[in-house]
């Protein structure tokens, strides 16, 4: 029964965070695209607890460029000015 007070907890306080967002969540989309064009949210697997796989989405920070270097320092090209 715990359980399923706190699955019912999270998924609900969750729900009305994200609404509460929203209004921000589309502004940094908004200042994404008139900066670097789309995509606006990165997509990446990760692993998780356990070994278990999910797939996090984050709102883009860098620019799209197919190079090999996966490490970013500070003055780096490919991080936007957003």
């Amino acid at each position: 029964m715990n359980y399923f007070i706190k699955f019912c907890f999270d998924r609900i306080f969750a729900f009305i965070g994200l609404l509460l967002l929203s209004p921000l969540f589309l502004f940094i989309a908004i200042a994404i695209i008139c900066q670097s064009k789309r995509p606006v949210l990165f997509k990446q697997k990760r692993v998780g607890r356990f070994g278990k796989v999910f797939t996090i989405y984050k709102f883009r920070t860098m620019t799209i460029n197919p190079g090999f270097n996966t490490i970013s320092v500070k003055g780096d090209p490919r991080i936007t000015k957003i």
